[in-house]
């Protein structure tokens, strides 16, 4: 796409786009094109914005100096992408039609010339056409008219600046009919200037706008009138009128019928805005109701004859809040006539209001036959007083209800107003920060803390009781953005879940901090207890808090800044790092962690006990504490700080043992025992570890099924880090929890990985294991062989011959093909067998060896079947596909087999001889495709390019392939049959490349056949212009093709107005990267030089009917042959 940065923006340069429509419950497609006539369509909107490569291209190849202008995609009732009309227009007047079809299920694009009249006269016409603009001016939109038929058959209607054009569409298959172009300027221009009262103006003055399609087959068309054009542009915008003209015909079926106008209704508004020329027209299901949309206002009316209503609609904020945006269902297309909406709907999309709806009373318009006074767009906010008077009602309800001097049930209607998650929210913020004016006042933190706990319960409750409302919505949305939650499913009161676990988790670090307020001793205990106070200390300082006198700032902490709980941690961390004496370090390592896992480990707890009691989701609870980015790492680095401790106590474990014991010799023995020596220390820092390691495994568990990519991510990290983590469990001699934790959490890989480490009772440990476990623990078993690559291990292990099925299953789910049908042969599965190797010869570049892939696949297909071979088995239609691609296969190498036979025999000819490759590739290409090096250069060069691919023995890409059997000048019969199967037969190749291979081979055959010996039927019986048709490669292609592929002709076949080089420059540059732009651009030269000859053999010998005429003796023959 053309990129305007830090240029002034040209708007010859920006793209044309529409949107397309899409599946039900499925996001629209976007379709962009540049000026120059390169389309990109992208399947689903976001992807243009997420995924801009993801896309499919089309080139539109424009004459010189012409450039599209016009880009609309008509969308038809019930219509899916395949069958809405997308017109694409150039400013030379060029019709394009383009279509997204979607052969095997995945979109590609296709264009077709709408052409205009041929015959003398027709291709001067068509010479005037394309090298420069009409009398009648530029496109200016399109509609589609009445549905003729079914299929989506339809008309088409083409406003120009002074014309309408008239085409039938019929099908995607076939071309477009031209029916007539009227010229509808003046006879509007007239109409105009009678009703606008001016009877001497410039007809240049009148511009036709925007045409629709109305119910009743009426062609409505949006007029412009500046009754005098010598004013400045201002002046000029606010003296233009508005008008809509109703054409009509009484033979509309009539090709040659001519529209008249049968009224004007003229769009007289008052307006305190200039409306200016940008206007489009908008009938939705083809009216009565009309809306005129421009940048500011719409002006809204009727069609219907003798109601006189209009009114405009204006923006409040007409320079900042402008309409860029709008939509109505069956606008510009076919409509049912049978029935008039009440009400007509559309919607606009503003810069700063966003989406909007606007409708139109039609029923009431009828009855009343009255206008309405012209109003503004004037939409009073009041979201934000409703939802004051739904937080007051919630208020009184919660913390009111036992106050006799409120003698009022508050309670909420069932048509209450306001934003019930918004404001609950804003009250459970306000409770958890101490916020709420309602709240008591009260010295005492715990029974402050018991209070709020008691108003988020009877918050609860309110919404628990509420029958208005979707309490489980409200609830889990309430507690998970404010309170601590560990994710676990339950079935009831989500929020009382989080609340409860945050209470208890709360209570107990708060226990712990009063703690640190009892007498201490200096030194290491001293240092211990004051390390949470110094840590919300830091708190406060890295947020420039100043406390008022006497303020306590751990008391202010637990009573307004609850929320901050998680975040506290971080500066526990931050506290330990400033001491620089390793022994220090370490012991405040031990507290921290006491701090820590009593917060988890009281949420934990909580969750064990009342598990089947609520089902807490991870995606409900990312908004808890625990869900803080920045809590993983700080785990992680606990876990990390006390693996360190544990290694510097042990250093120092022996010598300190010694001395302690020296120190305390002849004390009693009970005294001793309690000393906290370094050595049990150890053991508590090795229990809290493995601690850490449980809660670190299970944040990290709940943050994996989130539903926030970024926090997934995150979490992913961590869980790459489990297998260290747990192995170093081991190292500290808790092998046994290690194993514990890998069941727990489901790491099967980890427990793998411990059990081929540990080096002991291998074989036991994975026959346990696999028992207990079965296909979860024996896929990661597998897995380990596969990344320690013992392959012959993995097919000959123990445990395989006893659970084989699991094995077979495992290989086929990675699509481990290499040695899976080794497997499958030791199970006897023939036919399994037999397909992976066919599978194989897919990849395999060698033509020798993709030759013994198939002979082995065809013996363990033969030894699949029933000795019998009973009809049942041999018609099975499983097998007949696998037989029938091994025979393709052979088909393939078969055709590799003949083209170097035919290559090598030029290359030893006596007058031929040539040693070095490239002179033999000179020979072949001069003896095989002498007609293509003389008159297409580049093919011949892509030609010669494949040539020793084949003298090798060697797989070309499909493309190759077909280049080569289409190219060379001497071709057999069945080349182009085989060319077509080829193609369809190749799994790898994209939709859009398969489109182009299909569109060069079709356009190949098309210029290939002889088609001047056959253009003259006058002297032709029936049965020799039939015997002609069927000697054509056209004829014999379809014969063959359509016998032998399985799926329909529409996927496979083009027709020669689809058959023409659309491929776009990046297209083509990513196939044959190797190529420089020089070489690129004789390459397209060369593409389109195929292009004029088949626009020749279209013109000159009439080929679409000779085309259509074969397929008519398929038919026919298809219809005998049943």
């Amino acid at each position: 796409m053309p990129s305007c940065d830090g240029e002034p923006i040209d708007s010859d340069k920006l793209p044309l786009v529409c949107l397309i429509p899409s599946a039900e419950g499925s996001k629209p497609g976007l379709l962009a094109c540049t000026p120059k006539g390169e389309f990109r369509y992208w399947e689903d909107i976001s992807y243009a914005m997420t995924e801009a490569e993801r896309y499919k291209g089309l080139k539109v190849y424009l004459q010189e100096g012409d450039q599209g202008i016009y880009l609309a995609c008509h969308e038809t009732k019930g219509s899916s992408r395949e069958n809405c009309v997308i017109i694409f227009g150039t400013e030379h007047v060029a019709l394009y039609r383009i279509q997204v079809c979607q052969p095997d299920g995945k979109p590609t694009l296709i264009s077709s010339s709408i052409s205009r009249p041929a015959g003398f006269i027709g291709q001067l016409s068509s010479y005037i056409w394309q090298s420069g603009k009409l009398d009648d001016g530029g496109i200016v939109s399109t509609t589609l008219g009445a549905k003729l038929g079914k299929n989506y058959s339809s008309e088409l209607f083409v406003l120009l600046e002074k014309s309408l054009e008239k085409w039938i569409l019929q099908g995607t298959r076939v071309a477009p009919k031209y029916k007539f172009c009227q010229d509808i300027h003046n006879i509007i221009a007239q109409e105009v200037y009678i009703s606008d009262g001016v009877f001497e103006s410039n007809p240049l003055d009148v511009q036709l706008l925007d045409i629709e399609f109305a119910k009743n087959g009426e062609l409505i068309i949006l007029v412009s009138h500046l009754p005098n054009s010598q004013q400045s542009e201002s002046d000029q915008n606010k003296d233009l009128t508005y008008f809509l003209v109703i054409l009509n015909t009484i033979d509309q079926d009539s090709s040659s019928g001519q529209y008249n106008v049968t009224r004007c209704i003229p769009l007289k508004v008052h307006s305190n805005v200039s409306l200016g020329p940008n206007a489009k027209l908008v009938m939705p299901n083809g009216g009565p109701g009309a809306f005129v949309v421009f940048p500011q206002a719409i002006i809204v009316t009727t069609i219907l004859k003798d109601v006189n209503y209009t009114n405009i609609i204006t923006m409040c904020d007409p320079i900042n809040d402008i309409i860029i945006g709008f939509g109505a269902e069956g606008s510009k297309s076919w409509h049912t006539r049978d029935t008039i909406d009440d009400i007509s709907e559309m919607h606009i999309l503003t810069t700063k209001t966003g989406v909007m709806s606007c409708r139109l009373n039609i029923s009431e318009i009828i009855e009343e036959n009255a206008p309405l006074q012209p109003e503004q767009m004037d939409i009073e906010d009041s979201q934000a007083k409703r939802n004051r008077e739904l937080k007051f009602t919630i208020e009184q309800a919660i913390f009111r209800k036992d106050d006799t001097n409120v003698p009022v049930f508050c309670t909420l209607p069932p048509d209450f107003k306001g934003d019930i998650n918004k404001v609950v929210l804003e009250i459970s913020d306000e409770i958890l920060d101490s916020r709420s004016q309602y709240l008591n006042e009260s010295i005492d933190l715990k029974s402050q803390l018991q209070e709020r706990n008691n108003k988020m319960a009877s918050l609860i409750q309110f919404i628990h009781n509420s029958k208005a409302v979707d309490k489980r919505l409200i609830i889990t949305k309430l507690f998970f953005h404010n309170l601590v939650t560990i994710s676990y499913t339950h079935p009831l009161g989500n929020g009382c879940f989080g609340m409860r676990k945050r209470w208890l988790a709360f209570k107990k670090l708060w226990n712990h901090h009063n703690a640190s307020y009892l007498p201490a001793q200096d030194g290491a205990e001293g240092l211990c207890r004051k390390l949470l106070n110094s840590a919300i200390h830091e708190y406060f300082q890295d947020r420039n808090f100043q406390p008022s006198h006497n303020e306590d700032l751990a008391r202010f902490f637990y009573r307004f800044r609850v929320r901050d709980l998680g975040t506290i941690f971080t500066y526990i961390q931050r506290v330990i790092e400033n001491y620089m004496d390793i022994d220090d370090r370490n012991l405040l390592v031990f507290e921290a962690n006491t701090i820590i896992l009593l917060a988890f480990e009281a949420a934990f707890d909580f969750r064990r006990m009342n598990k089947e009691l609520y089902a807490i989701t991870s995606n409900e609870s990312k908004d808890s504490w625990t869900f803080q980015s920045e809590l993983l790492k700080v785990l992680h680095q606990q876990f990390e700080d006390t693996d360190e401790a544990i290694r510097s106590f042990a250093v120092q474990h022996s010598s300190q043992t010694a001395n302690d014991s020296l120190q305390y010799i002849g004390q009693d023995v009970n005294d001793y025992n309690k000393i906290p020596t370094k050595d049990t220390r150890i053991e508590t820092l090795k229990d809290q570890m493995v601690n850490l390691a449980d809660v670190l495994l299970g944040v990290t568990t709940e943050r994996l099924i989130c539903d926030d990519v970024r926090t997934r991510s995150n979490a992913q990290s961590y869980r790459e880090k489990w297998s260290n983590i747990l192995k170093k469990l081991v190292s500290i001699g808790r092998g046994d929890r290690a194993f514990a934790l890998s069941e727990s959490y489901e790491d099967y890989k980890t427990l793998v990985d411990l059990i081929m480490e540990s080096g002991e009772n291998i074989d036991d440990y994975i026959k346990i294991f696999m028992e207990k476990y079965q296909e979860k623990f024996a896929f990661k078993l597998y897995e380990w062989y596969l990344d320690e690559e013992r392959y012959a291990n993995l097919l000959s292990h123990p445990h395989v011959s006893e659970h084989k099925e699991w094995l077979r299953v495992f290989l086929n789910e990675r699509n481990l093909g290499g040695i899976s049908w080794m497997h499958d042969i030791y199970m006897d599965n023939y036919n399994d067998a037999s397909i992976k190797l066919r599978l194989l010869t897919q990849n395999e570049r060698r033509v020798r060896k993709r030759k013994t892939f198939l002979s082995i696949s065809k013996l363990t297909f033969l030894a699949s079947l029933s000795d019998e071979m009973d009809t049942q088995n041999t018609q099975n239609e499983d097998v007949l596909c696998n037989l029938e691609a091994i025979e393709n296969g052979f088909e393939l190498i078969d055709a590799y087999s003949v083209l170097q036979d035919q290559f090598v025999e030029i290359i030893t000819s006596e007058d031929q001889t040539a040693v070095d490759e490239h002179k033999q590739v000179n020979v072949i290409v001069e003896n095989a495709a002498k007609n293509v090096k003389q008159y297409r250069p580049m093919h011949a060069k892509v030609f010669a390019q494949c040539v020793p691919y084949i003298l090798h023995g060697e797989m070309l890409p499909t493309e190759g392939l077909i280049e080569v059997l289409t190219l060379k000048d001497k071709k057999e019969k069945d080349d182009f049959p085989f060319t077509l199967q080829f193609a369809l037969s190749d799994d790898k190749l994209p939709d859009d490349r398969r489109r182009a291979i299909l569109q060069t081979i079709w356009r190949r055959i098309y210029i290939t056949d002889r088609w001047d010996c056959i253009s003259n039927t006058n002297d032709m019986s029936d049965e020799d212009v039939n015997e002609q048709i069927k000697g054509t490669a056209v004829y014999h292609t379809l014969d063959i093709v359509s016998q032998t592929a399985d799926i329909p002709l529409v996927q496979w076949f083009c027709s020669p107005a689809e058959a023409f080089f659309a491929s776009t420059e990046e297209q083509l540059r990513r196939r044959f990267s190797e190529f420089n732009e020089e070489e690129l651009a004789g390459l397209i030269e060369d593409y389109k030089k195929e292009n004029f000859a088949l626009e020749r053999v279209i013109q000159e010998y009439n080929l679409e009917m000779h085309v259509d005429h074969a397929l008519k003796l398929l038919d026919l023959k298809s219809a005998l042959d049943v």
